[in-house]
């Protein structure tokens, strides 16, 4: 879940793209299919700009009735709100505070009655005031804040005292997102005050009766629940009023109503109880873009009525496929949103990375329905009750779903990995952060924190705490971290697992520490004789990051160990929080041998070997890498990159673990290597000298892993050894390697023999065109490409390759091609950007770039050619506008650049070099 989207209005016109703020997961592969909204969005969405604070109230919503009818001619959409209160003051009060955002409120025409007298109360004060008439409750209003609507009456109410708010007003549309109501910032959860006025708070759940007007024939809505019934407006002719069921009792951020000109396919499962459906474009659902994703949620949500064993609460579920669409997706109870980018998947068309995306997207969407919706977390500042908790699950069901992935191991990389490098970078942060925090850190670290948890308490003892005793004790109600933890605590003592907890330490001792604390442990290892180890720990540190907080941490730390002949047995110890150093005998182990620390990479820290214990690692990776599960060799290497960087170990440390890898076929090992190695090789490719000693060393290795996974695509292939392949050919072939070069060039061959038919593989084609384009020692190719693919580039975004097979072109090393891709921004169209990407990494390029970089300087030193500089710009305006970035961001990375290769450029060269 990002940000929300609660009201699309969808007619025809042109269609306007707002960037998304953020998105959970990197977006990979290529474009999607060729633009297949030609409509027009008219948004009712809510931002804010930072975490209000939490409103404080003297009565609880108990039901909404919102009625709104959107009338698009005139971006506006008359409508009405009736609230249903119930007084929670201790004394009598007399003001009512809810939340608004620039809704044009009819103050004149809002009504408060009384459900036991029946009778309307005398309103004093409606607006924006917060002033209050009786001062026993001002303790209950906000000390201050944006977006309050305040109404204080003659009378006062006592508590339990039930009323109804009726409040009409208008809320704009608009189809060029310039309203207040559409302003991307980097918090989302306030948003449905600027769609209603409403007790904006997530712990505030209600249940909603909707009601949509719109043009019959023309228009058809949807909404979190199906349509009870549909009735003419007695008072517009060609109109009609879908009332909608009364939803479950749900948090205000949840409500989403769309109207559109949407078709539908629909799956009916449970004997034809519960229906999923996916509402996008005609033609979209006719080619077959849905089918995948609404397959993806049938099985998603089966599954979780298994797993979770409570069914889904409502009758159906949907996806509508917005475009555009200002997030990711959107968890809205029954009715969830997608940007067609995290939901259209079609064989023939897109890659099986592009699979991959979908699949996550779908089965975290999914999971919210029941965490994030049924239980929801009491307040923001605890979000990753909702979003942890979805992050975690998800590869549960993405284990069932897309098994060929194999989602499980691919967890290290995906969260893990990922928590841990934003939060060594962040400055602060935790997950409680009340005003500010990291999406992505919250996202990442709270799947973290319950994979840990799994490690040290067992994913049986986890799971019976997650599903029998949380989800069945909280459901539909808003939770703290210490609701949580307390039932985990409790499942433990029912199971009688104390034992694995520290003596008389509970679940939220423990996690506290994690959950309030910034950053992670470094744990060190060091041998003291042959059964006993040192422990010591110590916040991670980034020293070229100045932090704001000078808290040195300390944690309760699971301690898993595994050492020996047999690594199938596990120690289990303890560090205890203030305890920065321990000694551990056992004799279990034996440093004399293999000794790992922390494997499968369960618990959230990295760790440091002395030299002994390391060296006993990297030879039993040369020897039998397998004996060592691919996750840990996955951290392990990702730890002592990490802890090269961050001086901890030198960088020439971390590269010893890499001579086995000639032997790697794991794609979790090979995703955490090629992530530090990319960044490596890119730096390289300006030095002949270095990319040489690079490609000696690593080529031989990947190689090695591609000829155990196959150099070749075969048809029919799919699951992770495809999307492996495409990452290690995308480093081998821009080595050079010979296999590469051959498979390119005849695949090439084929095209030239039926330029009708294209013989790349969907997923390595953009890979295979760049190796063709920069073997051929002529023109040939090179044409090929721009002829057949370039003049489709910016208007046909069907296929992932598309981009990619056009971004090839600047893997030409002839020197004319490269001076036309440096010049010909209007032949290039969209996709000059990315080529000019490419050609940065490509060492042909490097002095042309150049050249044309000085030309263009030297115009600003002579002030006789300043009328001719402004000719060049005039007549070159998007050229100039795409090489000012390259050019600025270059100047500004010299330094640190040059400071990089002092640090560990020059070392990486040379113990390249020898190896």
């Amino acid at each position: 879940m990002l940000q929300q989207l609660v009201l699309l209005v969808w007619i025809a016109g042109t269609s306007h793209v707002t960037e998304a703020q953020y998105h959970p997961l990197p977006v990979v592969g290529g474009t999607f299919f060729e633009n297949s909204v030609s409509l027009k969005p008219v948004y009712l969405v809510a931002w804010n700009d930072k975490l209000p604070p939490k409103l404080n109230t003297t009565v609880i919503p108990l039901n909404y009735i919102i009625r709104m009818r959107p009338i698009l001619q005139n971006d506006i959409a008359p409508s009405e709100v009736t609230i249903t209160v119930e007084s929670v003051t201790n004394g009598s009060c007399n003001t009512i505070v809810l939340n608004q955002k620039d809704l044009n409120i009819f103050h004149d025409r809002v009504t408060v009655t009384n459900l036991q007298t029946g009778k309307n109360m005398s309103i004093v004060i409606p607006g924006v005031s917060t002033e209050a008439k009786n001062e026993s409750c001002l303790n209950k209003l906000p000390a201050s804040g944006k977006y309050l609507y305040t109404i204080s009456l003659e009378e006062s109410f006592q508590l339990g005292d039930q009323m109804q708010i009726f409040i009409p007003y208008e809320v704009a549309v608009s189809d060029n997102n310039q309203v207040g109501l559409f302003k991307p910032t980097n918090l989302w959860p306030y948003h449905a005050k600027s769609v209603f006025p409403c007790f904006d708070d997530p712990s505030l759940k209600a249940t909603f009766n909707i009601i949509i007007g719109r043009l019959d024939g023309q228009y058809r809505s949807i909404s979190n629940m199906e349509i009870g019934k549909t009735e003419p407006d007695m008072d517009h002719e060609g109109w009609v009023w879908d009332h909608y069921e009364e939803t479950v009792k749900m948090s205000p951020y949840l409500v989403c109503m769309i109207v559109s000109d949407f078709h539908n396919e629909t799956i009916l499962i449970n004997n034809g109880t519960l229906s999923v459906s996916t509402w996008a474009p005609k033609h979209d659902i006719e080619q077959g873009r849905t089918s995948f994703g609404t397959r993806t949620v049938e099985k998603t949500l089966q599954y979780y009525e298994k797993k979770f064993k409570m069914n889904f609460p409502l009758r159906k579920l949907d996806a509508a496929v917005v475009q555009p669409f200002s997030s990711t997706a959107m968890e809205n109870f029954g009715l969830v949103t997608y940007s067609p980018h995290y939901f259209y998947w079609a064989p023939g068309t897109n890659t099986e990375r592009d699979k991959r995306r979908v699949a996550d997207m779908i089965t975290h969407e999914a999971t919210h329905q029941w965490f994030g919706n049924v239980v929801t977390c009491a307040n923001w500042e605890d979000m990753w009750l909702n979003e942890g908790f979805a992050q975690y699950l998800q590869f549960w069901a993405m284990n069932e779903t897309i098994p060929e992935f194999e989602p499980a191991q691919a967890f290290v990389n995906d969260i893990t990995q990922l928590a841990m490098k934003l939060d060594q970078t962040s400055n602060g942060y935790t997950l409680k952060m009340p005003g500010r925090y990291d999406s992505q850190l919250v996202y990442r670290k709270g799947a973290s924190m319950l994979k840990m948890m799994e490690g040290f308490l067992t994913i049986e003892v986890l799971e019976a705490g997650v599903i029998d005793v949380y989800l069945q004790k909280m459901k539909w109600k808003s939770v703290t971290p210490e609701d949580f933890f307390e039932a985990i605590q409790e499942t433990v003592e029912m199971h009688n697992k104390t034992h694995l907890l520290p003596h008389e330490t509970s679940i939220k001792d423990i996690m506290l520490g994690w959950t309030l604390t910034s950053r992670f442990p470094l744990v060190r290892v060091n041998t003291i004789d042959q059964h006993t180890i040192q422990i010591s720990q110590e916040k991670f540190n980034t020293p070229a990051i100045e932090y704001d907080d000078d808290d040195k941490g300390s944690w309760w730390i699971p301690i898993k160990i595994v050492s020996g002949n047999d690594l199938s047995h596990t120690e289990n110890i303890w560090l205890p929080k203030n305890v920065s150093t321990l000694n551990y005998t056992s004799s279990n182990i034996d440093t004399t041998k293999l000794l790992m620390v922390n494997p499968d990479a369960t618990g959230y820290y990295r760790v440091l070997y002395d030299e002994k214990l390391l060296s006993l690692i990297a030879k039993q990776l040369r020897d039998n890498h397998t004996e060592i599960s691919s996750s840990s060799r996955s951290q392990l290497l990702d730890d002592y990159f990490n802890l090269a960087l961050a001086n901890y170990t030198s960088i020439e440390t971390a590269l010893e673990l890499t001579r086995y890898l000639e032997k790697e076929s794991s794609s979790n090992v090979w995703t955490a290597i090629l992530h530090h190695l990319n960044p490596i090789l890119n730096i390289f490719t300006q030095n002949k000298g270095a990319l040489e000693a690079f490609k000696n060393y690593f080529l031989p290795r990947l190689e090695g892993a591609l000829t155990i996974i196959g150099v070749r695509q075969l048809e029919g292939q799919r699951g992770i050894n495809v999307t492996l392949r495409a990452q290690l050919l995308d480093m081998a072939c821009q080595l050079d390697m010979p296999a590469c070069v051959e498979y390119a060039n005849e695949l090439m061959s084929h095209l030239e023999a039926d330029p009708q038919v294209n013989p790349f593989p969907l997923d390595i084609g953009g890979t295979l065109f760049c190796a063709a384009v920069a073997a051929s020692s002529d023109e040939k190719m090179f044409d090929l490409i721009r002829h057949k693919y370039l003049g489709r580039a910016g208007s046909d975004s069907g296929s992932s390759m598309q981009i990619e097979i056009t971004t090839a072109l600047a893997c030409t090393k002839n020197t004319s091609n490269i001076k036309w891709l440096l010049t010909s921004h209007k032949d290039l169209g969209d996709s000059y950007h990315s080529i000019l990407h490419r050609l940065a990494t490509n060492p042909a390029a490097n002095s042309l770039i150049h050249e044309l970089a000085n030309g263009l300087s030297s115009y600003w030193s002579e002030s006789g050619n300043q009328t001719e500089l402004q000719e060049f710009i005039d007549t070159n305006e998007r050229l100039v506008d795409s090489m000012m970035p390259f050019f600025k961001s270059a100047i500004q990375n010299t330094q640190s650049t040059m400071k990089w290769w002092k640090t560990f450029g020059n070392k990486i060269h040379k113990w390249l070099a020898v190896h």
